[in-house]
């Protein structure tokens, strides 16, 4: 009977815990790539999200938060790609994710459940990486403004 349960746990660390913590990292990683004015969550608030039972209501906020954090970067940027930052996709995995709790109504939730947060977190990801690319392409520019030489070669590259 141990081997059993021994043997679930390990399963449910591999396929849910583990790749659940990946997901917060990748959170986190969008909330420390963002200016502090944009920051709307700490490391401390998103770890918020392991606690059992909680992190069904605590997602919506999550989910709100890293989308409003994600669409004041794009704003502060002036990133023409219009984007919500998760919000959709983010809202209907937390729904669903409430949803599961439901006996017999949950084992229909979980599927897309779990198809919506993987939207989600693929969402944000990308929009970090957006972000990011933003960030180091400006860095670029104000450095290549200071100097005459690379405004040359920039002009000649364009041509």
């Amino acid at each position: 009977m141990e081997g059993v349960v021994s043997g679930g746990l390990i399963l449910f660390y591999v396929l849910f815990l583990l790749p659940f913590l990946f997901y917060l990292r990748t959170l986190h990683r969008c909330q420390q790539i963002a200016k502090k004015r944009n920051r709307s969550l700490s490391k401390s608030l998103l770890l918020l999200n392991l606690i059992p039972l909680f992190n069904f209501f605590w997602a919506f906020f999550t989910v709100i938060q890293t989308s409003n954090t994600i669409t004041d970067e794009y704003d502060d940027l002036k990133i023409k790609k219009r984007t919500s930052g998760g919000r959709t996709v983010g809202i209907l995995y937390a729904t669903l994710a409430l949803m599961c709790c439901i006996p017999y109504v949950g084992i229909f939730a979980l599927l897309p459940c779990i198809l919506f947060w993987i939207l989600h977190w693929n969402e944000v990801s990308t929009c970090t990486r957006d972000i990011k690319r933003q960030k180091e392409k400006n860095k670029l520019e104000a450095f290549s403004s200071n100097h005459p030489g690379l405004k040359q070669i920039r002009r000649q590259l364009n041509q």
